[in-house]
Parts: structure tokens; C-alpha cells; sequence
């Protein structure tokens, strides 16, 4: 199966697959479905993210012919002139393998309007001192499935997520995405394309297997949560969904990475937030973050 990487996820931009005749695979009318559709389902992995919820879809598919109500694309599709990219979570987390890729958020422009909230980002990477200028615009408003309008509580933070991606998507290397939608697209198997970045990918995804199942006090790995529990014999630790909860509640309520880190250090006497080893201050951890009651 051939990869088609669309060039930016913008709605004047969102490229097409072309099929293996070379004509194109869809009218310029399905462009902006497709973005329309990843657009939505990166806003719902925002508020998923908000929400606590574990997330793991790092790679889109779609296809013309074949698709669910949703816009994913179903497992029985065949199809070689499939558009694929990668998520929200896809591009955040690419860029943390990339690394040197740095978003100022004292830099940050928002602007809010009586129906909308704009931001402006600027995305930098420290290994080629180029950057980039991501914005994203989000309605104060939602339309639920049922046709109902609602005001939308979390249209600051899916403004924010989206400028951020705006801006790191155009950083990363074409070999690098083209590398992580092989192996992702492929259920975490191992890349087949040949560039640099196939080494790096290939030991973080070959890596979970190799360890065997901790022993230590620190028994929780990203791959293997453990449960909310302290009565069970064994020391607690937050899962990979919970470790993230940190994060998303962090960037919802503009909390900076620096006073993150203060707060996981003065609540929980660690630096690293897989190593909370309490629930009761992991959740104290979460309620100073979302309250901003003093530590």
C-alpha cells in the first residue's frame, strides 16, 4: 500500500491521493471532507485528553469509497489510494521522538471575539533554528449530534491544541512522519521505509517487549498501567492514561510546563510524573492544577 501524506492539514491545503493511474483520487470537494473530519476527530481527542481518557489513534486513514459514519476507515478496506496523516496526538507525539521542537507558550496570541477564540503559536526547532507559525480558530459554539447548539467549554483548548499542530506539523521531517505512519498504520510494527529515523522508531517500538515485567517499587510502565489501588499487595502508580490526565488538564487550564514540573516535585516528592507513587497525591496533583489552589 502506497503512503499519502497531505503537505499541511489546512483546508486550502489538504492534498489528494492519487491512485496508481496517477489521476486523482477524489474531487476538490472531498479535500475538505477529509480535513473536515480529522479536524473533528482531533477536536475530540483534545476533550478525551481533557477528560483523562487513554488515547492511542496516532495515524488517520480515509477512504472515498469505503468509510463509517464517523469518517474512520473500516478494517475490510483494500483501497491503494487511501489519504493518510497523522493525528493530533500523532503529531504531538512524533515531535517528542523528533525532539528540539520547542513551543513557547509565553509567545502565545489569543484573541477572543463575541463568537470565537484565535490563537496564535510559534513553533521553533533547536536543531535547525527554523520555526514556524501555527493558528487556529474555534467557534464558541458546538453542534451536538442531535442538531442542538450549545456553548463549547472547551473551545479555548481545542484552539490551542490545533495551533500547536498547525505549527509542529510543517517541523517534522517527511522521512520521519512517512516512518511513523508505517509503523503505526501497521499496528506498531516495524517501519519499512529506509531513512534515518527507522532505527530510533524501530528500538522505542521493539522496546516494551524486551522489558521483561518490572519487579522494583516502580512497576509502572507506559504499556502496562497499573491499577488505581493500594490495597492490592503491590505499590501504585499511575497508568500512561493517568501520567497523560497531567498534561491535558495542564494544557486545558494554561498551566506552563515549568510550574507543572514545580507542582509534581513539591506534591509528590518526584520529578517524574510515572513515579507518583500515591493516589492521594496524584489526585491533590490534578485538583491544584484544574482549582489553582495553592500548593
Amino acid at each position: 500500500m502506497d503512503t499519502v501524506i497531505p503537505r499541511v492539514l489546512l483546508p486550502q491545503e489538504a492534498t489528494v491521493a492519487e491512485t496508481k493511474t496517477g489521476g486523482p483520487a477524489s474531487e476538490p470537494a472531498s479535500s475538505q471532507e477529509v480535513y473536515r473530519q480529522w479536524d473533528q476527530r482531533d477536536e475530540a481527542q483534545v476533550v478525551d485528553a481533557l477528560k483523562g481518557r487513554y488515547l492511542d489513534e496516532f495515524v488517520y486513514s480515509y477512504c472515498r469509497r469505503h468509510k463509517w459514519v464517523d469518517g474512520k476507515r473500516p478494517p475490510e478496506c483494500t483501497c491503494t489510494d487511501v489519504i493518510v496523516g497523522l493525528s493530533w496526538l500523532g503529531v504531538q507525539e512524533a515531535a517528542r521522538e523528533y525532539k528540539g521542537i520547542h513551543v513557547p507558550l509565553e509567545k502565545m496570541r489569543k484573541v477572543d471575539t463575541e463568537d470565537s477564540v484565535e490563537v496564535t503559536l510559534e513553533a521553533i526547532d533547536t536543531k535547525t533554528d527554523s520555526s514556524r507559525i501555527g493558528i487556529a480558530s474555534q467557534s464558541k459554539k458546538m453542534k451536538l449530534h442531535s442538531g442542538q447548539v450549545m456553548d463549547d467549554p472547551f473551545c479555548a483548548a481545542k484552539a490551542m491544541a490545533k495551533a500547536q499542530r498547525n505549527a509542529i506539523r510543517p517541523l517534522l521531517p517527511v522521512t520521519l512522519i512517512k516512518a511513523w505512519i508505517e509503523s503505526h498504520r501497521n499496528h506498531g510494527s516495524v517501519p519499512v521505509l529506509p531513512t534515518e529515523h527507522i532505527a530510533p522508531l524501530k528500538a522505542a517500538n521493539q522496546e516494551p517487549k524486551a522489558i521483561p515485567t518490572p519487579v522494583q517499587k516502580f512497576a509502572a510502565t507506559p504499556q502496562q498501567p497499573s491499577k488505581p489501588t493500594s490495597n492490592g499487595g503491590y505499590q501504585w502508580a499511575p497508568s500512561d492514561g493517568q501520567v497523560k490526565r497531567i498534561f491535558g488538564l495542564a494544557h486545558g487550564h494554561n498551566v506552563s510546563r515549568d510550574k507543572i514540573r514545580e507542582l509534581i516535585k513539591t506534591i509528590c516528592g518526584v520529578e517524574d510524573p510515572a513515579r507518583i507513587a500515591s493516589r492521594t497525591k496524584y489526585e491533590a496533583l490534578c485538583n491544584c492544577i484544574v482549582t489553582g489552589t495553592p500548593f
